[in-house]
């Protein structure tokens, strides 16, 4: 199997200083390796992509399907047919097995996080596990470690919404076209038939390829606007000022699907913890802030033309650096709950 996994620099907290050493003691093949103030790295002969470090941690990515992607494919997915299946491959018939569309298919249930898990249902999409547990504990590419992990991390989900999901042995397999027209009436099976003959004709007679083209001209037209706008403005309002200037604040994957979790269901707000920073901006008395050059989300950042600093407590992630570095003590850290979203 290709190696699927990633690392995020932007997410990891080493650099900044910390021990952090959670990716490294969960991975089952031993393929990460971490030195001192740097960011993770991964031996890509032996690492399984197994996923692991994925659902410990924002700064690892499986490639293939990203921790959002699972929510908008499950909330999708739950629109259309009124139900979810979440296996692992090991689950998998064979190889050639073909799982529906409604399937999400993982290398592990390990490598969705309690975030995921909470924002699933959070939003009360109807999720079946398909999956033995007893395949967990013979796993050759995980090991012993995932079914604890995602059984923790359900746990959690459960926990805090209130929430559950089913169990069956079944993946649900995809169905054939001619399967699928066969359960149409005869209007529908006319209406595709007329779509996928008229897209053809466009095909062949190079419609489709000149509707296409223009909207493609016409987007590099634009961006090709913007970048002549930024060179000829005025150098302390161009887009390319501003970019160097004026740092937008970035949110990590899993705060992200907190924030939604509380979106779609309030009630669960204080039934997570937080633990976030505290500005007290009378003690606040330097001018260079290095706790805003420390935060790796922006929470904390100095506002464009001042040196005011200014905080968003909805971007924080609680890493604690800016606390640890500032030289008046003016920043300590809070435990609050994600009532902070609502």
């Amino acid at each position: 199997m290709p190696n699927r996994i990633a690392i995020d620099e932007r997410w990891c907290v080493r650099p900044l200083g910390s021990t952090c050493e959670r990716c490294s003691i969960v991975c089952p093949a031993q393929a990460i390796s971490l030195d001192a103030g740097e960011v993770p790295r991964i031996n890509a002969d032996a690492c399984t992509s197994c996923a692991l470090c994925a659902g410990i941690c924002d700064a690892f990515v499986a490639t293939d399907i990203l921790s959002l992607d699972v929510l908008t494919h499950a909330m999708s997915s739950a629109e259309r047919t009124g139900a979810v299946y979440i296996t692992c491959m090991e689950a998998l018939p064979d190889d050639v097995y073909e799982p529906a569309g409604n399937v999400i298919v993982l290398t592990c249930l390990a490598e969705l996080s309690p975030e995921v898990w909470i924002a699933l249902l959070a939003h009360r999409i109807p999720i079946t596990i398909c999956c033995d547990e007893s395949m967990c504990a013979t796993c050759t590419q995980v090991g012993t470690r995932g079914y604890s992990m995602w059984d923790y991390s359900l746990g959690k989900a459960r926990q805090v919404t209130g929430g559950d999901v089913s169990f069956e042995s079944r993946i649900p397999q995809r169905e054939s076209l001619m399967h699928d027209l066969g359960g149409m009436d005869e209007g529908d099976r006319r209406e595709i038939a007329e779509d996928i003959g008229t897209t053809l004709k466009d095909l062949a007679s190079g419609e489709r390829r000149k509707r296409t083209s223009t909207v493609v001209d016409d987007l590099l037209t634009l961006q090709e606007r913007m970048h002549a706008r930024a060179f000829t403005a005025d150098p302390q309002t161009s887009v390319l000022a501003l970019k160097s200037a004026y740092k937008p604040r970035v949110i990590p994957p899993n705060l992200e699907l907190l924030k939604r979790s509380v979106k779609a269901d309030p009630d669960i707000a204080n039934r997570i913890p937080l633990t976030i920073a505290k500005l007290n901006k009378a003690a606040c008395a330097c001018s260079d802030h290095p706790c805003a050059k420390k935060c790796p989300t922006h929470a904390l950042r100095t506002e464009f033309g001042t040196s005011e600093i200014s905080y968003d407590p909805t971007s924080c992630i609680g890493c604690g650096y800016c606390s640890a570095i500032c030289p008046t003590q003016a920043i300590t850290l809070s435990h609050v709950t994600a009532e902070i979203f609502v």
